[in-house]
């Protein structure tokens, strides 16, 4: 037996749970895309202060938001920088 729905309240309800997946995933897609020092440190299992000198010496680019540092993924998925050669 069908229920008749007037208010297409059944279509609306499928096309917020499509839209609430949708957001969810560019979210997820967004999340991570750039990372603090402090999670960077974690990450590589090093300090905030090692991490600092890391870009201190242009060992590992960031972007500036503000005055905080962010590492983009690209960078962390690389791991932990080599020593430069002396």
């Amino acid at each position: 037996m069908t229920v008749e729905d007037p208010l297409g309240i059944h279509a609306m309800r499928e096309d917020l749970a499509r839209l609430t997946r949708l957001v969810e995933s560019i979210a997820l897609e967004n999340q991570q895309a750039e990372y603090t020092v402090s999670q960077v440190a974690k990450l590589w299992n090093k300090s905030n202060r090692t991490i600092n000198r890391y870009i201190a010496q242009g060992r590992v680019p960031v972007i500036r938001h503000g005055q905080t540092p962010m590492i983009r993924r690209e960078i962390v998925s690389q791991g932990v920088p080599q020593s430069p050669k002396p």
